[in-house]
């Protein structure tokens, strides 16, 4: 590939998709160090400012980082998650991607569906609801904070279980006969606050895509609200629609 002079795209997008494809082609793998900016502008005849803005805005898109007097390197992929008909929990995306996938348990904790958390799953002021939060890891690194809220009735040893790397969907329907048939997700954008930065090991105002979920039985009764926040450089989210 040469960068093409009479190409009405500039010259820094031009070098941008360059380099995006050599990541997309596996020439430049997630760890490996980028071509500094001097053998770049010697390959393809750039001026330094070209060259870093092609450089830049991969930064600023996450599919490159800099360390201080190392030098550029990419990103690993961000992990997608699908927002399409068919519902799936996040270990079950994990997995359709073959992207390594833990999760552990932080706390877990039965407390009373007051307040709003009545509202959204149908219980009353002095019902038990167990709560669950848990982080998750892709390929190591942190990547989710979730907040789970279950009625306790529904699963009544559901503190007791071993939810370690453990899809919720898929115990709630082996253990306890419970199967989510849909769900309401909204997603937004949101700063990292300083709890969930530490755990996500990101800083304090980092971007993180906030995900509230509120999954139905086929009775239409609230079964699970949560609470997902992703790391924002991390992540990514698919839609899939038909007409």
């Amino acid at each position: 590939m040469a960068i093409e002079r009479g190409n009405p795209l500039p010259l820094y997008f031009q070098l941008k998709e360059w380099l995006t494809s050599q990541m997309a082609e596996g020439r430049f793998a997630p760890g490996d160090q980028l071509p500094t900016e001097s053998a770049l502008m010697q390959e393809f005849a750039l001026s330094r400012g070209t060259v870093r803005q092609a450089i830049n805005e991969l930064a600023h898109e996450g599919r490159l980082y800099r360390l201080h007097g190392r030098g550029t390197f990419v990103s690993a992929p961000r992990v997608e998650h699908r927002m399409a008909q068919v519902l799936t929990s996040l270990v079950e995306d994990m997995h359709e991607q073959a992207i390594p996938f833990a999760s552990k348990v932080l706390s877990r904790n039965a407390i009373t569906g007051d307040g709003w958390l009545a509202g959204r799953l149908h219980v009353g002021p002095n019902d038990t609801v167990f709560f669950l939060e848990r982080l998750g890891y892709a390929q190591s690194e942190p990547i989710v904070v979730t907040h789970t809220y279950i009625p306790a009735y529904l699963c009544p040893n559901l503190l007791d279980e071993d939810m370690t790397d453990c899809s919720l969907y898929k115990l709630l329907d082996a253990k306890y006969g419970i199967k989510v048939q849909r769900a309401r997700r909204t997603l937004e954008p949101a700063p990292a606050e300083e709890y969930e930065a530490r755990l996500l090991n990101i800083r304090k105002g980092s971007p993180i895509h906030l995900m509230e979920t509120v999954a139905y039985d086929a009775n239409d009764q609230p079964i699970e609200y949560s609470k997902l926040r992703f790391r924002g450089d991390r992540s990514r989210f698919v839609f899939e629609v038909v007409r």
